[in-house]
């Protein structure tokens, strides 16, 4: 899957992913390969991002997401 996370600044990440978990207004959601097209609002709480290389984080006070035909791509605020 593509995943783009912006903010009003910069371009905070770009790259490959095999899953992603968002801090969304209903609590933690994850993003699968073949998620169903969506967007959703965030709230404050780590991005989860899940590579063939391990996991990392990027702390998020709110944005939203949109999901489509596996490319993501989340606008927040830091």
């Amino acid at each position: 899957m593509d995943l783009k996370i912006i903010s009003a600044e910069a371009e905070l990440y770009n790259a490959e992913v095999q899953a992603v978990f968002f801090p969304g207004k209903l609590g933690e959601f994850e993003v699968l390969p073949h998620h169903g097209d969506m967007i959703a609002a965030l709230e404050e709480g780590p991005v989860r991002i899940r590579t063939d290389k391990g996991e990392s984080r990027l702390g998020i006070k709110s944005g939203f997401v949109k999901i489509v035909k596996d490319k993501i791509t989340a606008c927040v605020e830091i």
